[in-house]
């Protein structure tokens, strides 16, 4: 199995060099590694075509300047291969995580895999959570109420993109639409406890960011009711 890993980037030059480096390690030969870069105003593409001219794996497109939500659209559907792969642009990946997952497809006949990570921050010292945040909990209320599907920890297959393509117009987080997604249409999703992420937390992460009561249950409702139309279209 083939792995397509599709990273969204915008002004990300502080630590995309170490995540670059870090999947590079990872991927296979015949692997593809998708960028789309939403329009960086400092080093960040400069950094990529550093490594995009000595790596033919890399294929930097364009976004659409719509957000990150949009961009990562943009850059699932422009995958090739089988095994699709998300990726943030300020993580590291730890050793063994692309075989890991593509094993747990061809062995286990998955449709969506998560792995586990530790939470550092701007640094990479290990920040103390009280509780293991990305422990996996199935079920579509349990994800719903408590999204842990968590983007960069995530894999799926790619002909699981049509059901979940095009993301809705007002969607808050991708992932936990793509999650939400398996559990209706009754994917095999796998849980690997094993931590392969490093998962750095900083002043100018786009995702993780605390909103008030207020939006949380608005965006809750707008999800839901995309989600039941999305299955009535299905169905």
């Amino acid at each position: 199995m083939n792995v397509s890993v599709v990273l969204a980037s915008f002004n990300g030059e502080k630590y995309i060099q170490e995540q670059l480096n870090s999947i590079l390690q990872e991927l296979h030969f015949d692997d593809e590694f998708i960028i789309t870069d939403d329009g960086s105003t400092d080093g960040t593409v400069a950094m990529i075509d550093k490594f995009r001219n000595v790596d033919s794996r890399i294929v930097l497109l364009q976004g659409p300047g719509k957000g990150f939500v949009k961009n990562f659209e943009f850059g699932v559907k422009q995958v090739t291969k089988e095994i699709i792969i998300l990726a943030d642009q300020d993580d590291i990946w730890l050793p063994g995580r692309r075989d890991e997952v593509v094993k747990e497809f061809a062995k286990n006949h998955a449709d969506l895999v998560l792995v586990s990570g530790k939470l550092v921050d701007e640094n990479l010292n290990p920040i103390e959570d009280g509780n293991d945040r990305f422990e996996f909990k199935s079920g579509f209320w349990q994800n719903f109420w408590k999204n842990r599907f968590t983007g960069n920890f995530m894999a799926f297959k790619s002909d699981f993109r049509s059901e979940f393509l095009p993301f809705p117009r007002k969607l808050d987080y991708h992932d936990s639409w793509i999650g939400l997604m398996a559990c209706l249409e009754k994917k095999k999703i796998i849980y690997i406890d094993k931590k392969f992420i490093l998962f750095r937390r900083h002043d100018k992460v786009q995702s993780g960011k605390r909103r008030n009561i207020f939006k949380i249950m608005w965006s809750r409702i707008v999800l839901l009711s995309n989600l039941m139309l999305r299955k009535v279209k299905f169905m």
